[in-house]
């Protein structure tokens, strides 16, 4: 009896998953219908004749000191060409040169840009050059290029290896046949601690023209941690400051103090200095006396024996 209620459970149960699953496949699926009743149809078009125009021969952010300077303009699938420089000068004041402007029928490619910053109409200050392509539809592509003219550009290069750092240098030199306006003649580096106090040791550091480069010898005296300036100042063959710059350098942990009279332990008791060498060679000579005293004495006791 209790076998046939067991079959007949079991056939009921059977059934019931038979049912649902029939019903289940047969209910719609609200999220595939949705998905399958959108069509989209998506074009895409590769254009070959889009204007294209590149500034080259400057980076962004560069600092340039030559006054000749010069730049050139690629440009492809465009019928006019706009370039404009855009000159700020050291006081805020603000002029726009439109360098040229036209079809470039007729126009070389590359369009060559060569600029004389030396020019009255420019001078040392902030540059932005702009380059505006249009083709034949009106589609335009900008190139955009903000740069410095300066007479003098520095910056700081550090040698993790040797621990040294350097400042590097670029300007233009007085060579000492025609003076120039912007000629650099000398230049002299000051160091100022976190506080604002000279570091007199340091000071002042020169350089002639036309040396590119000087090491700041930070290694050597005893610095706190802290952000350093260094004040760099340009001064031309009469001794007349052209212009000043500053970098800064920051020193992490505090830099260790030279011994001056400490002695020299390179050597075997070298002024009376013990070094890791000293300890070796003396061990040695120890050893070598120890073993040919053990010997001779070995040698006279079995001759003794004898």
């Amino acid at each position: 009896m209790k076998k046939t209620q067991k079959k007949i459970f079991g056939f009921f149960g059977l059934g019931v998953v038979v049912a649902m699953t029939s019903v289940a496949l047969t209910l719609p699926n609200p999220g595939v219908s949705a998905v399958s009743s959108v069509t989209d149809t998506v074009i895409v078009v590769v254009r070959s004749d889009t204007p294209d125009v590149n500034i080259d021969g400057i980076d962004p952010g560069e600092v340039i000191t030559d006054p000749s300077k010069s730049f050139e303009v690629d440009y492809s699938n465009v019928e006019t060409i706009k370039v404009v420089l855009r000159y700020t000068n050291k006081g805020g004041y603000t002029q726009d040169f439109v360098l040229a402007d036209g079809p470039v029928s007729g126009m070389p490619n590359p369009l060559p840009l060569n600029i004389d910053f030396s020019n009255p109409d420019y001078g040392y200050g902030d540059y932005v050059l702009t380059v505006t392509g249009e083709g034949s539809d009106g589609i335009k592509d900008i190139d955009i290029k903000e740069f410095s003219y300066e007479a003098f550009a520095a910056r700081l290069k550090e040698d993790e290896e040797k621990g040294k750092t350097y400042v590097d240098l670029d300007y233009k030199p007085d060579d000492g046949t025609e003076a120039g306006e912007g000629n650099v003649a000398r230049i002299e580096l000051n160091v100022y601690d976190p506080d604002g106090n000279l570091v007199t040791e340091l000071s002042p550091i020169t350089v002639l023209a036309p040396q590119d480069s000087v090491e700041i010898p930070f290694d050597k005296y005893d610095l706190k941690p802290g952000m350093y300036t260094i004040k760099i100042v340009a001064y031309d063959r009469d001794g007349e400051p052209l212009f000043n710059r500053e970098l800064s350098k920051k020193i992490e942990e505090d830099m260790p103090v030279p011994d001056t009279n400490a002695p020299d332990t390179g050597g075997l008791f070298k002024n009376i200095g013990v070094s890791q060498s000293d300890f070796l060679i003396t061990g040695l000579i120890m050893f070598f006396v120890a073993g040919i005293t053990g010997a001779f004495i070995i040698g006279k006791k079995n001759k003794n024996r004898r």
